[in-house]
């Protein structure tokens, strides 16, 4: 089958933490086996591309970085608060790839615990992709908190709500693309929509019934603390609940893809494992101090909010020299 081909897609600022999940696939890839590394980028900078060259240049490791701006230059790609145009760069995989029929397809913020060529080896010829099904998301179509069943019924429209993927780890048919859509459709159908969940929700559209469902290991997504996660997973089906609490248990990658990432949060979950690998990387003292700076901001918020709240009760609430302050100060003396 010739050499892994696994993809990527970054800006510059995240070339620190490719280099980790980059580690860990070299730290349980079979010393058999080799692996194209495909970098999708639009800004990436020469001293990043020859720091990552460097830092894995052998024979069985070899980068390769594909300048994105021919394709998005100019276009208006939708993204939220938290994403990126890159994110949609996957999408145009089977038109940059012209002479590669199958992809791994990667998101950064996550680390591998397993041989990567065991699902590479996974055949997806009878399939668009292969993927995970998305835990977080179907557990939230059956909690009453959330808009998400209707959104996935009534907007996505796909068959079946349970299948809904995760799009964080991919096998990608780039010859059954190839042959269902053509560059101009794809594009259209991201400039032409604006959905929650960006190209995550165009694949489970255009891929609906032609998935290849991946053991949830494959793709084991932390959890959302914010959004209560958990809670949702276990009004879902128990099928889903079991897949989830067992790929917990051993999972083959380890998906951050919560708000919580390891970079900033060590004491996230198995984020102890992902600084194993920040450790090995060439970016590890950039890693600490961006988490470093992180924290003095975050410090400096938190003191301006705690003097803001202060000045609000000295100037408006309880001035000097009114009646009302010496009352609650002879109060709080008691």
């Amino acid at each position: 089958m010739g050499n892994i081909k696994i993809v990527f897609s970054i800006n510059n600022n995240y070339a620190p933490y490719l280099s980790v999940v980059l580690h860990s696939i070299y730290d349980h890839l079979d010393k058999t086996k080799a692996c194209e590394i495909i970098i999708l980028n639009k800004d990436v900078s020469r001293e990043n591309i020859c720091i990552l060259k460097n830092e894995f240049s052998s024979n069985r490791f070899r980068l390769n970085f594909i300048d994105m701006n021919p394709i998005v230059s100019g276009k208006d790609f939708y993204v939220g608060n938290r994403l990126s145009v890159e994110t949609y760069f996957r999408l145009f995989l089977p038109w940059i790839l012209t002479n590669t029929s199958k992809v791994i397809y990667l998101d950064c913020d996550m680390i591998i615990n397993h041989d990567i060529y065991n699902l590479w080896n996974i055949n997806v010829d009878d399939y668009l992709i292969g993927a995970t099904r998305d835990c977080g998301i179907i557990g939230f179509c059956y909690n009453d908190n959330f808009d998400r069943r209707e959104y996935t019924e009534k907007v996505l429209k796909i068959s079946n709500m349970n299948n809904y993927l995760q799009a964080g780890v991919l096998i990608m048919n780039l010859d059954a693309f190839r042959k269902r859509f053509s560059i101009d459709r794809m594009r259209s159908i991201i400039l032409n929509n604006r959905f929650r969940h960006h190209d995550q929700d165009i694949l489970n559209i255009i891929c609906d019934g032609k998935i290849l469902f991946l053991e949830q290991r494959w793709d084991f997504v932390i959890e959302n603390k914010r959004l209560k996660m958990l809670e949702s997973i276990q009004l879902s089906p128990d099928w889903i609940r079991e897949a989830y609490e067992d790929a917990k248990q051993n999972p083959y990658i380890i998906h951050y893809a919560s708000e919580q990432k390891p970079w900033l949060y060590p004491e996230c979950e198995y984020g102890d494992l992902y600084w194993k690998y920040v450790r090995l990387s060439s970016y590890c003292d950039e890693i600490v101090g961006r988490r470093q700076v992180y924290l003095q901001n975050k410090q400096r918020f938190f003191s301006k909010l705690k003097d803001g709240i202060k000045n609000f009760f000295d100037e408006r609430v309880l001035p000097i020299g009114t009646k009302r302050r010496k009352i609650i100060k002879k109060f709080l003396k008691r």
